[in-house]
């Protein structure tokens, strides 16, 4: 078997039966493929679609009997693959339907490519949280890939993203590239960092896009947010004098930048829920911060992270 998809879910059954629905439709052949779906403690009928796909798609179903977020549910699904290249996706995301033939594709081209990273598309855009979804990711993609780099007949990526991305198996038992499950968000930052630290590279293509249906609904938005807040608090702490390089950010978002992609109304919706966005972030981080130093300090730091 040459690939595992691993995708972890936590109670979005309808959005995953999508994700799940993509991947039975791929032009690579079912047999060289396995599926592995880590529920995190789900508390909707996500078993159940997992069980109707047993005779679509070659699939596992892993259960997590209570919630410890992505990390812990990649971990798992790591441990079980079969597969020699390991494929990241998440559940709102939408693979094209040569997605895993590309992937395969790239991997057999060159012995020497271990990592490559994937691009994002977001579907729909009309709705103004996901303009701002869009915008985000246009503007990241300036700064985060490096095109047509001298010597290299790849592009290479300055960032890692797990909703779409595939590793060779091998280097992620050889280097202890497990995610750390003390972050709950800002994993994939983390597991950069530590790539980057061994001096591996990141390959990126455009072959593996997905599309990316961000729910977009103010509670979802705000839980979002909140928890990235509480992640970046955390990241924070566990690199503190630590040197590391760093993924590729947005950088300042400024109306010229912005205007390359959109109207004059557009810009101003954006900039509204960027700024919401940015509030929300930091009152989860300062309450991630009090929570560490009035409840969980020992916890963190006699736990010392895993996989540093």
């Amino acid at each position: 078997m040459q690939i595992s998809v691993i995708i972890p879910t936590y109670n979005r059954s309808k959005i995953l039966s999508e994700c799940l629905g993509e991947l039975e439709g791929q032009s690579f052949p079912k047999e060289e493929f396995e599926v592995i779906v880590i529920d995190d403690a789900s508390r909707d009928r996500t078993y159940e679609l997992v069980g109707s796909f047993g005779h679509r798609l070659n699939i596992r179903y892993f259960r997590q009997e209570r919630n410890k977020g992505p990390a812990a549910a990649r971990n798992v699904g790591i441990k079980e693959a079969k597969g020699e290249i390991i494929a990241f996706l998440d559940d709102d995301c939408l693979p094209d339907k040569d997605w895993l033939a590309n992937i395969s594709g790239i991997f057999k081209s060159a012995e020497a490519i271990e990592i490559v990273q994937g691009g994002f598309k977001i579907y729909p855009t009309f709705n103004p949280l996901r303009k701002m979804y869009l915008a985000i990711t246009n503007l990241a993609e300036e700064r985060r890939i490096m095109r047509g780099v001298a010597g290299s007949r790849y592009d290479h990526a300055l960032f890692l993203g797990t909703g779409t991305a595939a590793i060779r198996k091998s280097l992620l038992f050889k280097n202890n590239l497990f995610f750390d499950e003390i972050l709950f968000t800002k994993q994939d930052i983390d597991l950069y960092r530590r790539i980057k630290a061994q001096g591996l590279d990141i390959i990126y293509s455009d072959k593996i896009k997905v599309k990316h249906i961000c729910q977009s609904d103010p509670v979802s938005f705000f839980r979002r947010y909140f928890r990235y807040g509480r992640g970046a608090f955390l990241l924070k702490n566990k690199w503190l004098r630590k040197e590391f390089s760093d993924a590729a950010g947005v950088g300042k978002i400024t109306f010229k930048r912005l205007s390359k992609y959109y109207d004059l109304t557009d810009i101003f919706i954006i900039y509204f829920v960027l700024f919401t966005r940015d509030l929300i972030g930091g009152l989860g981080f300062r309450y991630e911060k009090l929570r560490y130093y009035f409840k969980r300090k020992a916890f963190y730091d006699l736990g010392n992270h895993p996989h540093i």
